[in-house]
């Protein structure tokens, strides 16, 4: 194989937006460029640092007597992506507070309790020198919230961490990829 310069990639907010949620159970496209389902609702802008995917599997060493490495166990594994909203909408606060606390149009009531927070299907969007990249997630939930700052200098803005669960395959969530090369029509799975 040889290299090729254009698969190097700067991966930016698609046009129509980067990060997308809909109810389990919608339909998730299957390559990287056909329509979202009409059920798809975009967050709106992201702050800029884009999506972090964090993948961390706890591994544990199985050591013999004498000391030597035999096998090795996994123990945790974890696929979530982390991005922090900057618009205030309906989505983005019923992503991270719950739909049911969540209500109004032209004015948006917000609750702030403990309950459970909803599980959504996810897409993010991507694009490199107009190539795409897309990520899915059949069922993903916000697990974890930062701190809201509420300042004259800068945006409110709304720090959201998803974690993906497996879907009936095993797989927590699903890359499709644009490339210049012959691999292009391979899908890659990311959990």
């Amino acid at each position: 194989m040889t290299m090729t310069a254009s698969n190097v990639r700067i991966d930016k907010t698609a046009d129509s937006g980067s990060v997308w949620v809909a109810p389990t159970g919608t339909a998730l496209p299957t390559d990287a460029t056909a329509a979202l389902d009409a059920g798809f609702t975009c967050v709106g802008y992201l702050l800029k640092g884009g999506v972090t995917n964090h993948n961390d599997r706890t591994s544990n060493n199985i050591v013999a007597d004498g000391g030597d490495i035999v096998a090795v166990a996994s123990s945790d594994d974890t696929d979530s992506y982390e991005f922090t909203m900057i618009e205030t909408n309906a989505t983005s606060q019923k992503l991270i507070r719950g739909n049911g606390n969540v209500s109004g149009t032209t004015l948006l009531i917000v609750k702030h309790n403990s309950k459970e927070l909803d599980h959504y299907a996810l897409v993010i969007e991507r694009k490199s020198n107009g190539k795409s990249r897309r990520i899915t997630a059949a069922d993903a939930q916000c697990t974890a919230r930062g701190d809201i700052q509420y300042q004259d200098e800068d945006a409110t803005a709304y720090p959201c961490t998803l974690t993906c669960f497996p879907d009936e395959n095993g797989d927590k969530s699903i890359e499709y990829i644009e490339t210049e090369s012959d691999e292009s029509s391979s899908s890659s799975s990311a959990g």
